[in-house]
């Protein structure tokens, strides 16, 4: 498990151009589209639609939404690695052999979720 500096300072390190996607809905809801929006940057629509695995259609991609979602995160990301339940983890890190990475952040605050989906490793 990362602690809490380590994670703030990956964090604090994310550019927009390491940004895919981003989600933006309700909190405590699924992230299926019903209760928010996706939304994808435009210099990555070939990765996002790979790692979705179908076509992002145009009114899908918005770079300002992206940017607004980036910094929400970014200025309002809470995590202690003390009382955080396992599972529960405000991001997530994607296992390979001997390494890690982290694939995603999120954020909730005034009941909705902001979350960042950073640029798969090749």
């Amino acid at each position: 498990m990362m602690n809490t500096a380590a994670v703030k300072s990956l964090l604090a390190a994310v550019t927009l151009e390491q940004v895919m996607g981003v989600y933006s809905g309700r909190a405590g809801k699924c992230y299926c589209g019903c209760s928010g929006n996706h939304r994808y940057a435009s210099a990555h629509l070939a990765a996002a639609t790979k790692d979705r695995g179908y076509e992002i259609a145009k009114e899908e991609v918005n770079d300002r939404q992206v940017k607004k979602v980036l910094k929400i995160v970014q200025e309002n990301f809470t995590y202690d690695h003390e009382t955080c339940r396992e599972g529960m983890q405000p991001f997530h890190i994607q296992e390979e052999v001997g390494k890690g990475f982290v694939t995603h952040f999120t954020v909730e605050m005034d009941e909705r979720s902001y979350t960042i989906y950073l640029l798969p490793k090749n």
